[in-house]
Protein backbone atom coordinates (compact mmCIF):
# COMPACT_ATOMS: atom_id res chain seq x y z
CA UNK A 1 0.00 0.00 0.00
CA UNK A 2 1.37 3.32 -1.32
CA UNK A 3 2.60 5.69 1.72
CA UNK A 4 -0.38 8.16 0.96
CA UNK A 5 -3.45 5.85 1.57
CA UNK A 6 -1.27 4.56 5.22
CA UNK A 7 -1.45 8.13 5.69
CA UNK A 8 -5.56 8.21 4.44
CA UNK A 9 -6.04 5.68 6.68
CA UNK A 10 -4.46 6.78 10.18
CA UNK A 11 -6.25 10.08 9.39
CA UNK A 12 -9.28 8.29 8.94
CA UNK A 13 -8.95 5.96 11.91
CA UNK A 14 -8.15 9.06 13.82
CA UNK A 15 -11.32 10.95 12.61
CA UNK A 16 -13.88 7.97 13.87
CA UNK A 17 -11.93 8.02 17.38
CA UNK A 18 -13.16 11.47 17.43
CA UNK A 19 -16.30 10.22 16.09
CA UNK A 20 -16.14 12.53 12.95
CA UNK A 21 -18.20 10.12 10.97
CA UNK A 22 -18.61 12.22 7.69
CA UNK A 23 -15.08 13.16 7.38
CA UNK A 24 -13.65 9.54 8.19
CA UNK A 25 -16.00 8.51 5.70
CA UNK A 26 -14.92 10.44 2.78
CA UNK A 27 -10.73 9.40 3.69
CA UNK A 28 -12.27 5.84 3.83
CA UNK A 29 -14.06 5.93 0.35
CA UNK A 30 -10.51 7.63 -1.61
CA UNK A 31 -8.73 4.54 0.27
CA UNK A 32 -11.21 2.45 -1.28
CA UNK A 33 -10.88 3.70 -4.78
CA UNK A 34 -7.54 2.65 -4.89
CA UNK A 35 -8.26 -0.53 -3.23
CA UNK A 36 -11.35 -2.01 -3.89
CA UNK A 37 -11.58 -5.04 -3.14
CA UNK A 38 -10.69 -4.59 0.61
CA UNK A 39 -13.39 -6.17 3.15
CA UNK A 40 -11.26 -4.68 5.76
CA UNK A 41 -11.85 -0.77 4.77
CA UNK A 42 -15.62 -1.75 3.67
CA UNK A 43 -15.89 -2.75 7.13
CA UNK A 44 -14.56 0.49 8.39
CA UNK A 45 -17.20 2.36 5.77
CA UNK A 46 -19.72 0.32 7.45
CA UNK A 47 -19.20 1.15 10.75
CA UNK A 48 -18.89 4.93 10.42
CA UNK A 49 -22.50 4.81 8.82
CA UNK A 50 -24.30 2.32 11.47
CA UNK A 51 -22.84 5.09 14.22
CA UNK A 52 -24.73 7.93 11.90
CA UNK A 53 -27.81 6.27 11.15
CA UNK A 54 -27.97 5.13 15.45
CA UNK A 55 -27.53 8.75 15.40
CA UNK A 56 -30.76 9.48 13.69
CA UNK A 57 -33.58 7.82 15.69
CA UNK A 58 -34.68 6.07 12.97
CA UNK A 59 -34.06 4.16 9.53
CA UNK A 60 -32.23 6.47 7.22
CA UNK A 61 -29.96 6.28 4.46
CA UNK A 62 -27.27 5.79 6.62
CA UNK A 63 -28.54 2.93 8.25
CA UNK A 64 -29.45 1.06 4.89
CA UNK A 65 -25.50 2.29 3.83
CA UNK A 66 -24.14 0.26 7.00
CA UNK A 67 -25.90 -2.99 5.75
CA UNK A 68 -24.85 -2.60 2.13
CA UNK A 69 -21.10 -1.94 3.35
CA UNK A 70 -21.10 -4.95 5.58
CA UNK A 71 -22.60 -7.33 2.65
CA UNK A 72 -20.12 -6.44 -0.03
CA UNK A 73 -17.59 -6.94 3.14
CA UNK A 74 -19.07 -10.12 3.21
CA UNK A 75 -19.48 -10.99 -0.44
CA UNK A 76 -15.58 -10.36 -0.17
CA UNK A 77 -15.15 -12.13 3.21
CA UNK A 78 -17.60 -14.96 3.94
CA UNK A 79 -16.23 -16.64 6.55
CA UNK A 80 -15.71 -13.58 9.16
CA UNK A 81 -17.87 -14.33 12.18
CA UNK A 82 -17.42 -10.94 13.08
CA UNK A 83 -18.75 -8.99 10.27
CA UNK A 84 -22.43 -11.54 10.45
CA UNK A 85 -22.41 -10.56 13.99
CA UNK A 86 -21.58 -6.54 13.27
CA UNK A 87 -24.41 -7.27 10.55
CA UNK A 88 -26.86 -8.63 12.91
CA UNK A 89 -26.55 -5.25 15.18
CA UNK A 90 -27.31 -3.25 12.30
CA UNK A 91 -30.66 -5.15 11.58
CA UNK A 92 -31.15 -4.82 14.96
CA UNK A 93 -30.21 -2.14 16.26
CA UNK A 94 -31.19 0.30 12.79
CA UNK A 95 -33.81 -1.70 11.16
CA UNK A 96 -35.46 -3.54 13.53
CA UNK A 97 -35.85 -6.18 11.79
CA UNK A 98 -35.02 -9.30 14.39
CA UNK A 99 -35.47 -12.05 12.10
CA UNK A 100 -32.64 -11.25 9.80
CA UNK A 101 -30.88 -10.22 12.84
CA UNK A 102 -31.00 -13.34 14.51
CA UNK A 103 -29.92 -14.96 11.15
CA UNK A 104 -26.85 -13.37 11.15
CA UNK A 105 -25.99 -13.86 14.45
CA UNK A 106 -26.59 -17.46 14.04
CA UNK A 107 -24.49 -17.68 11.19
CA UNK A 108 -21.20 -15.50 12.97
CA UNK A 109 -22.14 -18.55 15.98
CA UNK A 110 -21.83 -21.13 12.97
CA UNK A 111 -19.04 -20.19 11.91
CA UNK A 112 -17.47 -19.38 15.01
CA UNK A 113 -19.30 -21.41 18.16
CA UNK A 114 -17.02 -19.57 20.42
CA UNK A 115 -17.88 -15.94 19.87
CA UNK A 116 -19.16 -14.69 22.88
CA UNK A 117 -20.91 -11.48 21.32
CA UNK A 118 -22.47 -13.23 18.88
CA UNK A 119 -23.93 -16.30 21.31
CA UNK A 120 -24.95 -13.55 23.86
CA UNK A 121 -26.57 -11.37 20.75
CA UNK A 122 -28.45 -14.66 19.07
CA UNK A 123 -29.73 -15.85 23.36
CA UNK A 124 -31.39 -12.06 23.57
CA UNK A 125 -33.99 -12.64 21.39
CA UNK A 126 -35.22 -15.81 22.65
CA UNK A 127 -38.32 -13.62 23.98
CA UNK A 128 -39.29 -12.06 21.04
CA UNK A 129 -43.11 -12.05 19.77
CA UNK A 130 -41.77 -13.45 16.00
CA UNK A 131 -40.14 -17.03 17.96
CA UNK A 132 -36.95 -16.58 16.18
CA UNK A 133 -35.13 -18.17 19.03
CA UNK A 134 -36.30 -21.09 21.61
CA UNK A 135 -35.58 -20.57 24.69
CA UNK A 136 -33.75 -23.90 24.97
CA UNK A 137 -31.14 -22.43 22.29
CA UNK A 138 -30.65 -19.40 24.46
CA UNK A 139 -29.56 -21.06 27.36
CA UNK A 140 -27.59 -23.33 25.79
CA UNK A 141 -25.79 -20.39 24.23
CA UNK A 142 -25.91 -18.49 27.07
CA UNK A 143 -24.33 -21.09 29.06
CA UNK A 144 -21.36 -21.84 26.62
CA UNK A 145 -20.82 -17.96 26.89
CA UNK A 146 -20.44 -18.31 30.41
CA UNK A 147 -18.12 -21.09 30.16
CA UNK A 148 -15.82 -19.41 27.90
CA UNK A 149 -16.22 -15.62 29.94
CA UNK A 150 -16.57 -16.86 33.10
CA UNK A 151 -16.36 -13.45 35.46
CA UNK A 152 -19.27 -11.68 33.21
CA UNK A 153 -21.68 -10.82 35.58
CA UNK A 154 -24.33 -9.46 32.51
CA UNK A 155 -24.14 -13.30 30.85
CA UNK A 156 -25.01 -14.49 34.12
CA UNK A 157 -28.05 -11.97 34.51
CA UNK A 158 -29.27 -13.24 31.07
CA UNK A 159 -28.44 -17.08 31.98
CA UNK A 160 -30.45 -16.80 35.08
CA UNK A 161 -33.36 -15.50 33.60
CA UNK A 162 -33.79 -18.13 31.13
CA UNK A 163 -33.61 -20.44 34.08
CA UNK A 164 -36.25 -19.03 35.51
CA UNK A 165 -38.75 -18.54 32.85
CA UNK A 166 -38.47 -21.71 32.60
CA UNK A 167 -38.56 -23.27 36.22
CA UNK A 168 -34.99 -24.24 37.10
CA UNK A 169 -34.96 -22.68 40.15
CA UNK A 170 -32.20 -23.63 41.68
CA UNK A 171 -30.03 -22.98 38.59
CA UNK A 172 -31.50 -19.24 38.61
CA UNK A 173 -30.71 -18.47 42.35
CA UNK A 174 -27.04 -19.79 41.86
CA UNK A 175 -26.47 -17.85 38.42
CA UNK A 176 -28.39 -14.73 39.76
CA UNK A 177 -25.80 -14.69 42.48
CA UNK A 178 -22.50 -15.10 39.97
CA UNK A 179 -24.01 -12.40 38.49
CA UNK A 180 -23.76 -9.86 41.55
CA UNK A 181 -20.13 -11.74 42.35
CA UNK A 182 -18.23 -11.44 39.25
CA UNK A 183 -15.48 -9.43 38.59
CA UNK A 184 -16.84 -7.99 35.35
CA UNK A 185 -19.75 -5.77 37.07
CA UNK A 186 -23.38 -5.75 35.69
CA UNK A 187 -24.46 -3.00 33.57
CA UNK A 188 -25.60 -0.25 36.10
CA UNK A 189 -29.10 -0.38 34.71
CA UNK A 190 -29.31 -4.12 35.05
CA UNK A 191 -28.15 -4.47 38.53
CA UNK A 192 -31.11 -3.50 40.52
CA UNK A 193 -33.07 -5.70 38.45
CA UNK A 194 -31.13 -8.86 39.27
CA UNK A 195 -32.26 -8.45 42.95
CA UNK A 196 -35.72 -8.06 41.81
CA UNK A 197 -35.36 -11.20 40.17
CA UNK A 198 -33.62 -13.29 42.67
CA UNK A 199 -36.80 -12.46 45.11
CA UNK A 200 -38.93 -13.88 42.60
CA UNK A 201 -36.86 -16.61 42.08
CA UNK A 202 -37.39 -17.71 45.80
CA UNK A 203 -40.34 -17.28 46.15
CA UNK A 204 -41.22 -19.53 43.67
CA UNK A 205 -39.18 -22.13 45.29
CA UNK A 206 -41.19 -22.01 48.42
CA UNK A 207 -44.12 -21.84 46.11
Amino acid sequence: MKTSLIELLVHANKLTSEYEWEAAIKLYRRVLAEVPDNSLIMARLADCYFHLGAGAGGFDQNSRQAIEWYQKAIELNPTSAELYYLLGNCYELLELDYKKAVQSFRRAVALNPNYVLALVAAASHYRDPEETVTVSEAINWLERAAAIQPDDGNIYHSLGRAYYETGRYEEAEATLLKALLCSTPLNPAAAPGVGKLLVRVQQSKVS
